[in-house]
């Protein structure tokens, strides 16, 4: 076996599956982008308002995890998905309590294909 950087070529992974991997970690980027999103917007109770403006910092921080995802997948001939991972909405409850509720349906597994009708760039 050859060997690269001291490793042997069974601890290298194909471009493909690694841009697969790379899009796994970009749909729960996104999915904590929705959830901190909707959990910075609807805060409840006396509770919430001291960590009022935690989920919206978080949003950003995970649009921006998401951006340099979505270049490495670009830089590597890969698409960017645009589907996020199953989100599930927390916050502070009028009660003082923290909930979670159930997550929304499972994202389609991959890899997606795109009827000529309904894939990206269909008018």
């Amino acid at each position: 076996m050859e060997m690269r950087a001291g490793l042997d070529e069974s601890a290298w992974i194909s471009r493909e599956r690694l841009v697969g991997r790379l899009n796994e970690d970009l749909a729960r980027e996104y999915q904590g982008v929705i959830a901190s999103t909707v959990s910075s917007q609807t805060p409840k109770g006396a509770a919430s308002m001291a960590i009022a403006g935690e989920p919206e910092k978080q949003a950003k921080q995970e649009l921006e995890h998401a951006l340099v995802i979505a270049r490495r997948i670009d830089y590597r001939g890969g698409m960017p998905t645009a589907v996020p991972g199953p989100v599930v909405v927390c916050g502070w409850m009028s009660s003082g309590k923290w909930s979670c509720g159930a997550p929304l349906p499972p994202r389609p597994t991959w890899p997606m294909t795109w009827s000529s009708s309904s894939g990206p760039g269909a008018r």
